[in-house]
C-alpha cells in the first residue's frame, strides 16, 4: 500500500522489482555486503530532500518501515536495507559546493571523498595562500 502511495506522489522515481526489474536489480547489486543484498525491499526510490520529506510523512501515517542507503558499506543486513518496506537511495545526492568566500566546502551525503578533496584543493588554492 505504501509503495502505491509513494508511486502516486513521486511518480516514476519510485520503482519495484516488477515495474523496473533492471533498476531494482542494480540497486540490490550496489550493496557492498551480500548480507545487505539478501533483503528485498517492496519499493525503492532515489531521493532528494523533498522526496525524503514525503517518504517520512507517508511512513509515519501508514506505519510502514523504511531503510535509508547512502553508500551502503555496512556488513550486516538491515543496516541500510529492508525486507518488504521501502528503500530510500541517497546515491544521487552527490552535489558539492564551495561558499562564495571560498572558505567552506559543503558536500551532500553521497558525495565521494575524492570529489570533496578536489573541491577543497580548488577552494584553498589562492595566490596569497603560499606567501
Amino acid at each position: 500500500v505504501k509503495c502505491l502511495v509513494l508511486k502516486s506522489l513521486l511518480g516514476r522515481k519510485t520503482f519495484t522489482s516488477e515495474d523496473n526489474p533492471g533498476a531494482y536489480q542494480n540497486y540490490i547489486a550496489s550493496y557492498w555486503s551480500t548480507k545487505q543484498s539478501e533483503l528485498s525491499p517492496a519499493c525503492v526510490f532515489p531521493a532528494s530532500r523533498c522526496d525524503i520529506a514525503v517518504q517520512i510523512l507517508v511512513s509515519r501515517l501508514a506505519g510502514c518501515p523504511f531503510a535509508v542507503k547512502s553508500s551502503g558499506y555496512a556488513s550486516f543486513a538491515c543496516a541500510s536495507s529492508i525486507d518488504n518496506g521501502s528503500a530510500v537511495s541517497l546515491k544521487s545526492m552527490t552535489k558539492v559546493s564551495v561558499s562564495p568566500d571560498r572558505t567552506t566546502v559543503l558536500g551532500q551525503v553521497s558525495a565521494m571523498c575524492i570529489k570533496l578533496c578536489n573541491h577543497m584543493v580548488l577552494c584553498c588554492w589562492r595566490t596569497d595562500y603560499w606567501r
